[in-house]
């Protein structure tokens, strides 16, 4: 079970990574949408 995870966990690692540019501005641009209903809550 732990070989499993530990190997998905892995190739999650390795797939984030490779969108990291990608992610980032995503989270970015969530960031900023995100900002007034944050405030709001």
């Amino acid at each position: 079970m732990t070989g499993l995870l530990s190997g998905g966990q892995q190739k999650q690692v390795e797939f984030a990574r490779a969108l990291m540019p990608e992610l980032r501005v995503v989270l970015d641009l969530g960031r900023v949408t995100n900002r007034p209903p944050a405030r709001a809550s």
